[in-house]
Order: C-alpha cells, then sequence, then structure tokens
C-alpha cells in the first residue's frame, strides 16, 4: 500500500482489497491468538483506511475467507491423517450451512467485484466469505489444528497500468 496509494491519489481514486480471514472475526480455540490477531488487525486497518482515503476517492474494504481448498489445506489435512470429505464432514458439520470448503475463485470472485466499478459505493466493508461458519461462531472449534500462518496483504490497483506502479529496487 505504501506504492499504490500515492499513485492512486494522483490518479484521483482507486480500489484497495486487503484480505484476512474468519479468524479476524471470531475467537478460535487455544493455539490461535496470534494468527487471529494479526487477521483482526487487516480487518480494522481496513475500516481506518476506508476512513482516511475516502477523500481521495479510494475505497478500501476486506475479504475474509473461511476454510478454502488450497495446498496449505491439503497440507494440513495431511498432517491430521484425514482426507477433504472426512474433514468436510467433521470440521463442518453443524456449523457451516454450506457442506464444503471454499474453492479459491470464489474468493477471488469476490476480491474483483469489491475490486471493481461494480462496487463503486462500497467502502469500509468486511466481506465474509465463509459459506456460513462464522455465524455460528459461538460453536467453532479449530478447523487446522494448531497450523499457524503468516498475515497477508493483497493490494488491488485498478486504473494503474504496469508502467505506472513502479517496483521499488529492494523488492
Amino acid at each position: 500500500m505504501r506504492y499504490a496509494v500515492p499513485i492512486m491519489k494522483r490518479q484521483k481514486g482507486g480500489a484497495i482489497v486487503n484480505l484476512a480471514s474468519i479468524n479476524g472475526l471470531v475467537a478460535m480455540p487455544t493455539g490461535w491468538m496470534t494468527y487471529s490477531a494479526s487477521k483482526a488487525a487487516i480487518v480494522n486497518m481496513s475500516k481506518s483506511m476506508a476512513m482516511d482515503l475516502a477523500p481521495f476517492n479510494i475505497r478500501v474494504n476486506c475479504v475474509c475467507p473461511g476454510v478454502i481448498n488450497t495446498p496449505v489445506l491439503a497440507d494440513a489435512l495431511a498432517c491430521r491423517g484425514v482426507t477433504r470429505e472426512e474433514a468436510e464432514k467433521i470440521d463442518l458439520g453443524h456449523r457451516g450451512m454450506i457442506k464444503r470448503f471454499g474453492e479459491p475463485h470464489e474468493v477471488a470472485n469476490v476480491i474483483l467485484m469489491a475490486a471493481s466499478d461494480e462496487a463503486s459505493y462500497m467502502t469500509g466493508s468486511t466481506l465474509v466469505v465463509d459459506g456460513g461458519y462464522a455465524v455460528n461462531a459461538e460453536k467453532q472449534t479449530a478447523i487446522l489444528g494448531r497450523a499457524r500462518f503468516a498475515p497477508t496483504t493483497y493490494v488491488a490497483t485498478f486504473r494503474a497500468t504496469p508502467e505506472s506502479f513502479p517496483v521499488p529496487a529492494a523488492l
């Protein structure tokens, strides 16, 4: 965001979509404190950024996925010795309204919508893409055991061309 925001200010607008997790919205059992805190920080940072950047016509929203079928999930399930189908029954059980893990394209579509001009009146929003899992937050249990993952923020910069988005030599 350090490099994207000045460009967006010069072009008089843009959209930033931060990626957090449902763990930033609901408490998880023992072993998830640091991960959950980092994701909650991204959620609230997004809201603060939305307030700060609205005068520049820059929208900021946050997407919070639930359990998504990625290689990280596959590794975690292998460590537990369960198949995806078994994990969907065990981990989602009565908690998930949609009785399956999400797919990456389902999260990507929400990110694209939030970054597009179709969402031109949306800023400061937190979009939960979890098949209804967080609705039953009081009944949550750890999905991936005690695995820990680093916080991640993605920036979508529409209207900026590759030429107008310099990559610092340090990267």
